[in-house]
């Protein structure tokens, strides 16, 4: 695999892992978290390259202090030969949800489909009290709503 560095406007830096034709995969620094993400790529548009290799990078990011996501450490830690891409993750999974509601869509697909971040969205969400119960999930017709929400309000902050 073949790993470019890019950077937003001096900003933030990214690890760029896959572009796909509408969502770019990226490991980056951001929310205080070191973690795989992914953007929409007309995004990419203000990501310029930088000097910065992708194993200086990955050195940068399993060196700093922040919370890293095991998918993260995972793919720097082979990116570097400390271990095999392929190692099975022995990290404890944190508890999943199951709905009792098959029909129900979770904010994390509705994310997924528009390249947002999910933490951003749950954040806008709940500074306008939009959580609907105990999960972050709706029902298929209730869905057309939430996402006109969110697409007011994280183009909104992406523009400031």
């Amino acid at each position: 695999m073949s790993y470019k560095v890019m950077v937003d406007g001096n900003r933030y830096t990214y690890l760029i892992l896959s572009w796909g034709n509408e969502i770019v995969e990226t490991i980056s620094m951001s929310r205080g978290i070191v973690e795989v993400s992914k953007i929409p790529r007309d995004m990419c548009v203000f990501l310029t390259p930088s000097d910065r290799s992708p194993e200086d990078l990955a050195r940068v990011y399993l060196s700093t202090s922040l919370e890293k996501t095991p998918a993260a450490s995972r793919i720097l830690r082979s990116l570097l030969g400390l271990e095999s891409p392929l190692q099975e993750d022995t990290t404890p999974k944190s508890r999943v949800h199951r709905s009792s509601n098959p029909l129900a869509v979770t904010l994390s697909s509705i994310c997924d489909d528009h390249g947002w971040s999910a933490s951003d969205a749950r954040r806008a969400l709940r500074k306008l009290n939009k959580k609907p119960g105990e999960h972050w999930e709706w029902l298929p017709e209730q869905v057309a709503e939430i996402v006109e929400v969110l697409k007011s309000k994280l183009e909104t902050t992406k523009s400031h």
